[in-house]
């Protein structure tokens, strides 16, 4: 018998989320290849304000979607800790990386990650290449190479799929 992750439901926009904590609560939700069940009134989705805006962009980011819908439906592990940004990771079934930096702490939080470091890895079966695209999940940038060196908001999140080129 397989088992799911189904941690309820989804409370992007309700109570006091600020924008990164609602990115984040989609992107984990998503991460753990959890049933997308929302939480909201749908009516206040629909008002045309910058917040319900906000909310639909975050809701309807399909990059996200599909890591969410994978069908290999492994969910992701934290496979490292660097001063209180977890570094979580899930294997995709066409042999991608879906890549998260969670940052816990209430500061702002520089991260650095040489992307080999995940060959050690056994849950990713990550491949080895000596190039990756690295696809930012959230602005939809591109690029190439073989580590991230990024900043995560207090309370926010980036992240990737990685592809071996």
């Amino acid at each position: 018998m397989d088992f799911y992750t189904d941690p309820d439901m989804l409370e992007i926009g309700n109570g006091k989320l600020n924008l990164e904590e609602n990115k984040s609560h989609f992107t984990l939700w998503c991460m753990m290849a959890a049933p997308l069940v929302l939480g909201n009134d749908l009516r206040n989705l629909s008002d045309g304000s910058k917040k319900s805006g906000a909310i639909l962009k975050i809701l309807t980011n399909k990059s996200l979607i599909l890591i969410d819908q994978d069908p290999l439906v492994k969910a992701a592990k934290r496979i490292k800790k660097k001063g209180g940004v977890d570094i979580i990771a899930r294997p995709l079934a066409n042999g991608d990386t879906a890549l998260c930096f969670f940052n816990k702490t209430g500061k702002r939080k520089p991260v650095q990650l040489e992307l080999y470091s995940l060959r050690e890895e056994k849950y990713l079966s990550f491949a080895k290449s000596a190039d990756y695209e690295i696809h930012d999940l959230w602005s939809d940038e591109r690029t190439y190479g073989d580590e991230i060196k990024t900043t995560v908001e207090k309370h926010g999140v980036k992240v990737y799929r990685i592809s071996a080129k």
